[in-house]
């Protein structure tokens, strides 16, 4: 393939200023981003296997009827579902890790923070080798969070961080065997206020900014909800946020896994180890050619000419059609990372129809950050299929590195999946 021309580079810098917006507070999508991110690829020796669940949350099975298809979407990843029953449904994006896949795939499943220091380290720097992972709380401080809270994210099945117009809320499930009673002695020697409230035990405070306790990790830690019953922490910087989350626990309210074309969309990923999902129409438009080039545009450093350029560089004529739910994760098959991305569509044609252009753009055009081609820096594209309303990518990450995914959806470097 002919390599690009220099418009890429030039304006890489503008891009790269655009995308630290992006990358802190706003994906693509214009939403949070959780600050905890702990992007990350890798390789191993294990296809995926079912993972046993540790505590059963109530999931539910929604069947989707659409002009052209009516098919059962179940969601294969038992700790996902779990997820997604405590998601709000104002949801703007779920960045869901299991813990337990990965370690499984690592061949670590007894790792916890009391495990050999040695065995910790490995683990985290596998998280930026062939392992990924789209959040992890207090990974900022990894090594020292054990230390300073008594836990880490080698004593969770899963986690997920959740966006949406209130702050970032997560809920860290930890495995069946973790014994609360250290990090619950730490919120009562440092001054946490304690209440009783919808079935967990809430732990408040002050921003703390001056001590190290507080600063080590996430400001989120200022609101803490402990489900003893269902081992869960549900924490976040606004108490709206833990409330609602808990309303869902108590099912006062309808969570995100009702809404079928959610359902459907993360039916495509099958059992993934990590995922970012992000309901309706949002992240299509924010990959839209549109939404990048008023970005350079409002640099006045790039002209109508420069703007066409660059369109057929990325995406030559390609049209494509409008869809409402993405999905982008990994999981191991046959001891290699693959990744899969799904576009959900509101009708199975538009989904068809889309098929061979969008797999044309994936596979022969350019990654605008890296300046080069797709295939070059960022993945290959395995196989592209159409499945009831949902268009599936399979793709190989480069390096065999699953974290490149999960990074050119922040960037927002993937034309190829934005809408017309």
């Amino acid at each position: 393939m002919k390599r690009p021309s220099g418009l890429l580079v030039y304006l890489l810098p503008l891009l790269l200023a655009g995308c630290v917006h992006i990358m802190i507070p706003v994906p693509i999508f214009l939403a949070d981003k959780p600050s905890s991110a702990a992007v990350a690829p890798t390789p191993v020796a294990q296809s995926p296997q079912a993972i046993t669940p540790t505590r059963a949350l109530t999931t539910t099975q929604v069947t989707t009827t659409t002009p052209s298809v009516a098919t059962t979407q179940t969601i294969s990843s038992e700790h996902l579902s779990q997820a997604l029953a405590l998601t709000p449904t104002d949801a703007r994006a779920a960045y869901f890790t299991d813990w337990s896949v990965i370690k499984e795939y690592k061949g670590l499943t007894a790792l916890n923070s009391k495990s050999p220091i040695d065995q910790q380290t490995e683990f985290v720097l596998a998280l930026s080798k062939d392992q990924a992972a789209p959040n992890g709380y207090g990974a900022r401080a990894f090594l020292r969070f054990a230390d300073t809270w008594s836990w880490n994210s080698t004593d969770l099945a899963w986690e997920v961080a959740i966006d949406s117009a209130r702050a970032t809320v997560h809920i860290l499930k930890f495995r069946d065997d973790f014994d609360f009673a250290p990090v619950v002695a730490h919120f009562t020697e440092r001054g946490f206020q304690q209440q009783a409230l919808d079935g967990a035990t809430v732990y408040t405070h002050t921003p703390a900014l001056s001590e190290d306790w507080f600063t080590i990790g996430e400001l989120s830690i200022a609101n803490t909800a402990v489900i003893s019953e269902e081992k869960i922490f549900v924490l976040s910087s606004e108490m709206a946020s833990v409330q609602a989350v808990l309303d869902l626990y108590l099912k006062k309210t309808t969570a995100l896994d009702n809404d079928a074309d959610v359902r459907a969309t993360v039916a495509g990923l099958g059992n993934i180890a990590a995922a970012v999902i992000t309901p309706g129409i949002d992240t299509c438009r924010g990959l839209s050619f549109e939404a990048i080039s008023e970005q350079l545009r409002q640099t006045n450093q790039i002209t109508d000419t420069q703007v066409t350029e660059l369109k057929e560089q990325l995406l030559g004529d390609a049209q494509f059609h409008m869809y409402n739910g993405f999905a982008i994760g990994y999981q191991y098959i046959d001891g290699k990372p693959s990744g899969v991305l799904v576009l959900h569509y509101p009708r199975a044609a538009d989904a068809q129809a889309d098929l061979e252009p969008r797999r044309a753009a994936a596979e022969k055009r350019v990654s605008l950050v890296a300046s080069a081609p797709y295939t070059d820096t960022l993945f290959s594209l395995d196989s592209a299929a159409v499945s009831g309303n949902n268009l599936l990518f399979r793709l190989h990450p480069h390096e065999d590195q699953p974290s490149r995914l999960f990074q050119m959806f922040f960037y927002r470097d993937m034309a190829f999946a934005g809408c017309p």
